[in-house]
């Protein structure tokens, strides 16, 4: 899975049953640049998994992010809201915010998650009209 390639079109992606402990390094922010259209993320399923991958909030013409059954993610770290400035952005304007455009949030059924750290001078999710937890 780590060797999927996706295209840089790709405007939705759904991972679901997926084992690994940790989501694909193409996700991480070093490469999330290639998904720089992406408008819809839904992971489901995710056993094994401890960690979100950083750089989702890069995503800048995220909409929806759905996150379910992840029972083993304990905590989301600031890493989750790390910004890093880079080209491609939907929206330049907002390239310092993270999820500048994200309008639905949802984690559901992650039994052990304890803790979100968030630091107090980041901007986010200015147009979230939606929170699932």
């Amino acid at each position: 899975f780590d060797e999927l390639c996706p295209s840089y079109c790709l405007e939705q992606l759904y991972i679901r049953g997926y084992f690994g402990w940790q989501l694909p390094k193409w996700m991480t922010s070093k490469a999330s640049v290639r998904l720089d259209r992406l408008t819809s993320l839904k992971l489901d399923g995710l056993p094994c998994c401890t960690k979100l991958p950083d750089g989702l909030c890069q995503l800048s013409c995220l909409k929806l992010l759905q996150i379910r059954r992840a029972p083993a993610i304990e905590r989301i770290g600031h890493e989750f809201l790390q910004i890093q400035q880079h080209n491609g952005d939907c929206h330049p304007s907002r390239a310092a915010v993270a999820f500048p455009i994200l309008e639905t949030l949802e984690f559901t059924v992650v039994l052990e998650w304890e803790e979100w750290v968030w630091e107090e001078h980041i901007q986010a999710m200015p147009l979230l009209h939606e929170l699932t937890l």
